[in-house]
């Protein structure tokens, strides 16, 4: 060959170096859905502001003392992690109403499920 010397470089072995980029493309996409369910929630939370605001009178009397909690919201007041609360939501341990896309929590439906723990003696 010309009295030179050729270097090879070993085989790339299959997957090899894709385990990192898969891991920082997992840390995107759980970055991505944290800001939707963001998103889901403000966005929920300005629908019932409207849907209170287009109601008659009598209805936004009842309505404004009615609180609907969003998931991370209740996971603060109990002191648990926000998929915990949203496992509860949908297993039905947590009573919720759904307002568009997203779930809410009524203030009373907290308290109830507050009671319902201390009367049980289980933690929240």
């Amino acid at each position: 060959m010309n009295g030179r010397m050729v270097v090879m470089a070993p085989p790339a072995q299959p997957g090899a170096g894709a385990l990192p980029g898969s891991l920082g493309a997992l840390d995107e996409l759980r970055r991505k859905l944290t800001e939707l369910h963001a998103l889901v929630d403000r966005l929920a939370g300005e629908q019932a502001s409207l849907l209170v605001a287009t109601a008659a009178p009598s209805q936004r009397a009842g309505a404004a003392s009615r609180k609907l909690l969003s998931a991370p919201e209740v996971a603060e007041l109990l002191g648990l992690g926000e998929s915990t609360v949203r496992r509860m939501m949908r297993d039905g341990d947590l009573a919720s109403v759904k307002i568009g896309a997203a779930r809410r929590v009524r203030q009373e439906d907290l308290d109830a499920y507050m009671d319902r723990q201390a009367a049980d003696g289980a933690r929240p």
